[in-house]
């Protein structure tokens, strides 16, 4: 089922004003303090498996950390002391429909700047250190009761302890102090540094994380979208250099260059390699994309295919993004199809379908339909 987010006091508009990009928000109950979609033995029992990215965090001192990677195996929990460690499962939403779910109480960001889901399980005193990251980050209490506590002072990368295993904060003067208790909320900008401590045996964080795009990807995928596209061969037209010396670089040449890099920095350019960036899937991501579905589904077999599974789930590691233009990118691909735009807006703002039956009646929008659920773009929600 989708998600709904309780705002409480907050609304949209205040959030995106006062605190997105800006500092730190805590929304009190704005999730289900009940949430069944892992539960800790499911999530010990993903860090066995060899494919998932996990790690075990162990504090025994002040200062003292001890990092582990996976895969574990069961007599690596076994050996765990009784307090002070944390175990963590990176792309939690690319395994478990269920956790995926949760992505629909976030539908006021983009589903194209997500980067994961982790799921952290701790017992009292777990922890990771004081630290700072270069993302947006939507921090769920699922279980138990954790302390965080932040500060936007010294989140510099000199700020770092020495000859630990973990990139800690040196210097970490709190400016925030909180506890959270399951359905709490606790949004994190970028830059802000964070340290949470479980509080019990039982305590379950959600880690919702949307990457921030660094200026040289942004342009690493210009060059992309201008090595693929005719107006790439653009020439340079050299500008008028009467009076220049022969060894400098005149200001006139600033005009020319930019008419040389127009195509990419003007729509549909810019749209382009922007939806073609934000969808193209990283290497963990690319090495679970789906495979065609074989056999395939023919038109005929749609209908009841579709009465038998009334939900849908967009499949966990395809991303799609929709340009102003109307072209639909889908793992870093433009998708060529003769689909209505309501069907590719349908498409592109859906994390849960359902009711697709309506979309039968246009014989464009079921053959596209047809060709998403072969390729296994969206697939049935299975209970």
């Amino acid at each position: 089922m989708p998600y709904k987010f309780n705002w409480t006091d907050l609304t949209l508009e205040q959030f995106f004003r006062e605190y997105w990009n800006r500092k730190p928000c805590l929304i009190r109950s704005a999730l289900p303090d009940d949430f069944d979609g892992i539960t800790p033995e499911e999530l010990a029992g993903l860090a066995l498996e060899e494919q998932v990215e996990s790690r075990i965090v162990i504090q025994s001192g002040e200062q003292d950390y001890t990092l582990k990677n996976g895969p574990f195996h069961e007599d690596d929990f076994a050996a765990l002391p009784q307090r002070d460690w944390t175990l963590l499962v990176q792309g939690v939403d690319r395994l478990v429909p269920s956790v995926q779910k949760l992505l629909t109480a976030f539908d006021f960001i983009p589903y194209w700047r997500l980067d994961d889901i982790m799921i952290s399980y701790a017992v009292t005193g777990g922890n990771v250190g004081p630290h700072f990251d270069h993302y947006h980050v939507f921090l769920y209490q699922v279980a138990g009761t954790r302390r965080w506590t932040l500060t936007n002072q010294h989140c510099t990368l000199d700020n770092y302890l020495e000859n630990v295993p973990l990139r800690l904060m040196r210097e970490f003067p709190i400016m925030l102090d909180w506890i959270v208790e399951p359905g709490d909320v606790l949004y994190i900008p970028p830059l802000w540094g964070h340290h949470g401590v479980a509080l019990d045996d039982d305590c379950m964080t959600a880690s919702i994380g949307y990457r921030s795009l660094r200026a040289r990807e942004i342009a690493e995928a210009l060059a992309d979208w201008l090595a693929e596209n005719p107006a790439g061969n653009t020439l340079f037209a050299d500008p008028d250099y009467t009076g220049t010396p022969p060894g400098e670089i005149p200001e006139r040449v600033h005009a020319p260059i930019l008419s040389a890099l127009a195509p990419a920095l003007s729509s549909p350019g810019l749209d382009e390699a922007w939806a073609q960036l934000v969808t193209l899937p990283d290497q963990a991501a690319a090495e679970l994309l789906p495979e065609p579905l074989d056999p395939p589904l023919s038109l005929e077999m749609l209908p009841e295919k579709l009465q038998s599974s009334p939900v849908w789930l967009r499949d966990s590691v395809t991303r799609m993004a929709l340009t102003p233009q109307g072209t639909l990118f889908i793992n870093g691909m433009a998708w060529e199809t003769a689909a209505s735009a309501a069907f590719k807006r349908i498409l592109a703002n859906s994390i849960l379908y359902e009711e697709l039956e309506a979309v039968l009646t246009n014989p464009q929008d079921a053959q596209a339909l047809l060709h998403a659920i072969n390729q296994q773009w969206i697939v049935p929600d299975e209970p």
